[in-house]
């Protein structure tokens, strides 16, 4: 049920969360998703058939890995907030720094 999937969601976005603070310690930045991006990643790694079977790996494919690459790239800093979004048929990154995180 749509409950049972939104849990593993947070699950999942809890544990990258937690591997993003234990690899970057104090270079770490949090992540947010929206409604919009929760939905987004829900309809994309779900199905009526698998239930939440391939969500994992819509969220490594969808957020993980871009987030992974513009840490790479030098885009997000430090102590910001990435504010997760829809952009068609990608999702959308906006970083707004906050107080008390990182450097």
């Amino acid at each position: 049920d749509r409950g049972a999937m939104d849990s593993i969601l947070d699950l999942l976005v809890g544990d990258f969360q937690t591997l993003l603070d234990q690899r970057l310690r104090e270079n770490t930045f949090n992540v947010r998703l929206s409604l919009e991006a929760r939905e987004f990643v829900l309809s994309h790694g779900t199905t009526s058939e698998y239930g939440a079977r391939d969500l994992r790996r819509t969220v490594e494919r969808y957020l993980t890995r871009p987030l992974a690459a513009a840490v790479t790239r030098g885009e997000i800093v430090a102590g910001v907030e990435v504010l997760v979004g829809v952009d068609g048929e990608r999702l959308r990154f906006e970083f707004d720094r906050v107080q008390g995180i990182g450097a």
